[in-house]
């Protein structure tokens, strides 16, 4: 017993620090190969709305200290969501999520969603707050 509760710890203790060391934080979404950092092949991706613009540019002209995550749609589409606290936000404090369809065959993105402090916002709205980042 005591052997099985030992190769658990290990295995959790494994499991948290491939987590830890992960990219920004990001953990693999399920059914990507092993290895694979979709995050920072996306970050090197032209924002489709201005195509001189890489999201990783975007990202860190518009938030503060923008955070990565990845996962996978109902139709099995990698998703790459930015997410913090815009740069120009008043002194209020609110938290957005950008949401993108990556291809990485293509390296091409698409808009897929966006919200503030949980509040869905419309394809206009991010399109005249990118147009505010692009170089």
């Amino acid at each position: 017993m005591k052997k099985i509760i030992g190769v658990l710890g290990i295995a959790a203790l494994v499991w948290g620090i491939a987590l830890w060391a992960a990219p920004n934080g990001a953990a693999a979404a399920a059914g990507d190969q092993a290895g694979v950092d979709y995050i920072v092949m996306a970050m090197q991706a032209p924002l489709p709305i201005c195509p001189t613009t890489t999201l990783g540019q975007a990202a860190n002209a518009f938030f503060q200290s923008p955070r990565w995550e990845q996962s996978r749609d109902a139709e099995g589409r990698l998703i790459i969501h930015v997410i913090g606290m815009p740069a120009r936000n008043n002194n209020k404090i609110v938290m957005s999520r950008i949401s993108f369809v990556f291809d990485p065959e293509r390296k091409s993105l698409q808009f897929k969603a966006m919200d503030t402090t949980g509040i869905p916002q419309t394809f206009e709205i991010y399109a005249i707050l990118m147009r505010t980042v692009c170089t």
